[in-house]
């Protein structure tokens, strides 16, 4: 079995966050505050973004399961996006990112995006002083491509 997991996304002075452009269906780009979080097996945006975006969600046909085994969202209800995002320099389109009712932040990138873009970090101040990306840049989120049908996500009250 296949796992995503998303732990808390309270607001948190220790977290270590990216500002990070997206461009909307309308055309616009707008900034939003992503959570870095290399111990989320995935990566997960808020609907509440998609709807400012104007984004269409496509069927994702996974049960989101919660650590303590409640489903969170049945697989007839789970959804997916593709996001055109810019980081820092680079554009690429984030694939299969996971819509999710998280409480303070827009998206979360997960441990996919970490191996694909190898961020580098002042762990003193907590911001990204670079990405080191490989030569052919593809979407962050591959391995959500699994052969499962559940993914379990935690998010914590």
């Amino acid at each position: 079995m296949s796992s995503r997991y998303l732990l808390g996304t309270r607001k948190s002075s220790q977290h270590v966050t990216l500002d990070v452009k997206i461009r909307g269906n309308d055309g616009e780009v707008r900034t939003v505050k992503a959570l870095l979080d290399s111990g989320t097996s995935g990566c997960f945006v808020a609907p509440r973004l998609l709807t400012r975006l104007r984004m269409q969600r496509t069927p994702a046909h996974i049960t989101m399961v919660g650590i303590g085994g409640h489903v969170i969202m049945p697989a007839r209800d789970s959804t997916k996006v593709d996001l055109d995002v810019r980081y820092f320099d680079r554009e690429v389109v984030e694939r299969d990112v996971l819509c999710v009712p998280i409480r303070d932040y827009d998206l979360v990138l997960g441990l996919p995006w970490f191996t694909t873009w190898n961020p580098q970090i002042d762990w003193d101040t907590g911001q990204i002083l670079g990405l080191k990306a490989p030569e052919k840049v593809v979407g962050a989120d591959e391995a959500l491509k699994a052969e499962s049908d559940t993914i379990e996500v935690g998010i914590r009250p």
